[in-house]
């Protein structure tokens, strides 16, 4: 009984209120939204006029961030995503007589991007085909952790993926499908795993091996644990099941300078590889041309017919940068190889197995100046005729004397000499047929020339 009466006395009053209410509150909560179900938090602008306060309230059973500022935000509950709608109220507390004002938002909530990317897969193929899906959004995108490539292209929900052969070497790859075109929801991803079982690659896939070595390693990569068996012509030890194993060449094998070795993966899936041994007759170096300079620094141009191990020496004392072992290396002349005026450098291969060690020279011919002069002329020396057999002549300007010595192609003298100017003739006979230097000196200046014998 005093409850009703209370509750009559309130409302009685709240109409006196009203009828003296000379600027009644104005309240806005806001525009209806629709709301992605998957980030549901809502953010709420209201705005008033002629009131006291505000305060938030709602007919769910979610929260607010701030329940007495315009300026909030609303987390609804399960309950309220499962209902699919939440009515969310602003009331504003009058100035004065003037009555509360209130105004609603209806928040409806709508589901996200649904994404299968489908099953797991395990396969013995060089290629897989994915069956995406996406639904509540316009398209999706596939990536990938391996480094195949797709067909048609990535953008296409069900494409052909090509395997690797890294990715055949790991054997699993993950792919992820992510929808595209989500309006206002988040994007949508799921992931599936493809495993590749028994694939086999050969690292690396063709190897060669010289005649005088008759053994060769060979290794065989297998994915997820699986097992192999090889075959071929000659022998593996320590027999045919081991990842690594050495293969003993036959002598026909050796006669035809190739030999084909296959590998099969044994398990769930049947799949084979095949490794290229070639067969050359011995190791091959060459260390590049011999070459004349009045440079400090040299580029060396040398060069092997497989992949070996090199190393360079040097007859004199300069330096190779960026250092020894380097085949395309530079070698920078010391004043001890410069005051010699010639240099052998030889060019070693070293990893060569069972065979003899094989190695190359190339000789740097060092002169300060290009030609000699005399006071009164300028002409040049000259050397001929070339080739020459008995003897060889050596015409220098007038005014010039050198002292000349002649060595043979390794750098080894042969014979010295005292050369004046005008015509010099040289007694060569006796010299085996070859190529010889002729080095002349002529105050701090030398000049280097050259003949053939035959």
């Amino acid at each position: 009984m005093k409850k009703n009466l209370l509750l009559l006395l309130i409302v009685a009053f709240s109409k006196l209120q009203g009828q003296n209410c000379a600027n009644p509150p104005i309240v806005n909560a806001g525009p209806d939204m629709a709301i992605c179900n998957d980030h549901p938090v809502i953010p709420l602008n209201g705005s008033i006029n002629q009131a006291l306060s505000i305060v938030w309230s709602t007919d769910g059973t979610g929260v607010f961030s701030d329940q007495k500022s315009v300026m909030s935000t609303y987390l609804p509950s399960d309950s309220d995503l499962a209902k699919g709608s939440v009515n969310l109220v602003l009331t504003a507390v009058a100035n004065g007589n003037c009555p509360a004002s209130s105004d609603v938002i209806m928040i409806t909530f709508t589901p996200g991007p649904v994404v299968s990317a489908g099953q797991d897969i395990t396969t013995c193929a060089d290629t897989v085909s994915l069956v995406g899906l996406v639904n509540g959004a316009v398209g999706g995108i596939w990536s990938t952790s391996g480094s195949g490539t797709f067909k048609p292209n990535t953008s296409s929900l069900n494409p052909t993926y090509t395997f690797s052969e890294e990715d055949k070497k790991i054997g699993r790859v993950i792919f992820s499908l992510e929808s595209t075109g989500n309006g206002k929801c988040l994007p949508a991803k799921d992931n599936m795993v493809v495993t590749m079982f028994g694939m086999v690659t050969f690292a690396p896939p063709e190897k060669f091996i010289f005649d005088c070595d008759t053994v060769i390693m060979l290794t065989a990569n297998i994915s997820n644990g699986g097992r192999v068996e090889w075959r071929g012509k000659g022998t593996f030890i320590p027999n045919r099941k081991e990842n690594n194993v050495r293969y003993k060449l036959t002598p026909e094998e050796i006669a035809q300078k190739s030999a084909k070795v296959f590998v099969n993966s044994v398990g769930s899936c049947s799949v084979y590889d095949s490794v290229l041994i070639s067969i050359p007759s011995k190791p091959i170096v060459n260390a590049g041309p011999d070459i004349t300079t009045g440079e400090q620094k040299v580029d060396l141009k040398g060069s092997v017919l497989h992949t070996f191990g090199v190393k360079w020496t040097t007859s004199g004392g300069g330096k190779f940068s960026p250092d020894e072992n380097s085949l395309d290396a530079s070698y920078n002349l010391s004043e001890q190889d410069k005051a010699s005026g010639i240099v052998k450098l030889v060019l070693t291969l070293t990893n060569n197995g069972s065979c003899p060690p094989a190695s190359d020279t190339a000789i740097i011919y060092f002169t300060r100046t290009s030609s000699i002069k005399s006071e009164h002329s300028n002409s040049l020396l000259s050397i001929f005729p070339v080739p020459a057999q008995d003897f060889v002549t050596i015409s220098l300007p007038h005014g010039t004397a050198v002292n000349a010595t002649i060595l043979d192609g390794s750098g080894k003298l042969m014979m010295e000499r005292q050369l004046v100017s005008g015509e010099n003739i040289i007694d060569v006979k006796d010299l085996p047929n070859g190529m010889y230097i002729i080095k002349m000196f002529s105050g701090d200046n030398f000049y280097l020339g050259q003949f053939t014998k035959n």
